[in-house]
């Protein structure tokens, strides 16, 4: 079947800092920047900044399950809270989508926005800002993509394929630097005898 975002899903956006986040290494919540998700769409759990949240500023926090899309950036990544991160936030540079998991599986409608065919339609929808040349993707434009859902069987495999192909590559990318390390070493035996 075919559903818009907005039909499998609530769509909000991250939390708005008015001024610049402070670091408090003891604080109770983490914050998911921009640089905290690569571009494979894994979450680095270790590098999330810490801060406490005023007692006036309404937030929701983030649950597993959660997919967070980078809404205001030139690389526009989905990615899945894979796991219980406690208190933790978004930035407003993310739109978090709370998948209704009788329609579709989280992972899958990560993959859906990273696929080609999602990235074409945010090329084509995407408005500028002046600040730092973002392109940004607004929440009604989001929620207005149109996905092909199939049945909750055939989307767990083609999340597995799609984890089985990431893994290929990080090995292939892994034997690729070990080669150029073997044959940069051969190298230096060479000059030097």
């Amino acid at each position: 079947m075919r559903y818009f975002i907005k039909d499998i899903s609530m769509v909000r956006s991250g939390v708005h800092f008015r001024t610049k986040i402070e670091h408090v290494p003891s604080g109770e919540t983490s914050v998911i920047q921009l640089r905290d998700v690569d571009e494979n769409g894994k979450i680095d759990r270790g590098s999330l900044l810490r801060t406490d949240i005023p007692n006036n500023m309404k937030v929701d926090f983030l649950n597993k399950g959660d997919v967070l899309f980078k809404a205001k950036s030139n690389h526009k990544v989905a990615a899945v809270v894979e796991e219980d991160l406690g208190r933790s936030i978004a930035t407003v540079h993310y739109l978090v989508l709370k998948i209704k998991k009788d329609k579709a599986l989280p992972e899958y409608v990560a993959w859906v926005l990273n696929h080609r065919k999602a990235q074409v339609y945010f090329g084509q929808n995407a408005e500028g800002s002046s600040f730092r040349s973002l392109s940004i993707i607004k929440k009604s434009i989001l929620e207005k993509l149109e996905i092909d859902v199939p049945s909750m069987e055939r989307q767990k495999k083609i999340i597995e394929i799609s984890r089985l192909r990431q893994e290929e590559k990080n090995i292939e990318q892994e034997l690729r630097c070990l080669k150029d390390q073997f044959i940069e070493e051969v190298l230096l035996k060479k000059v030097s005898q």
